[in-house]
């Protein structure tokens, strides 16, 4: 089936001829086509929310160390503060 038809008015493919089998072929390659169209969108979404997951932790990693930077050029580390820093949950 060329799939153009499916985007063609139904009245007007009926004047060309069309019959139910046809139409079947149109509803089907539609489905088919709604279905890939809803898993790349889903393995997309999925993607994007790993991806954000990803860059929440990597932002709050980045934000630890520069707290711990700054803690070793002001010249006085505070090993307890040091301590709660590096163990404090992500």
């Amino acid at each position: 089936m060329n799939e153009e038809y499916a985007f063609i008015n139904p009245y007007e493919l009926l004047d060309r001829g069309f019959d139910k089998n046809d139409f079947a072929k149109i509803i089907r390659f539609l489905q088919e086509d709604r279905k890939e169209w809803i898993n790349q969108y889903t393995k997309a979404h999925n993607d994007y929310v790993v991806l954000q997951s990803q860059n929440e932790f990597l932002t709050k990693r980045e934000n630890k160390l520069q707290t711990i930077q700054q803690l070793f050029k002001s010249g006085s580390v505070d090993l307890d503060k040091l301590r709660e820093i590096v163990l404090e949950e992500e």
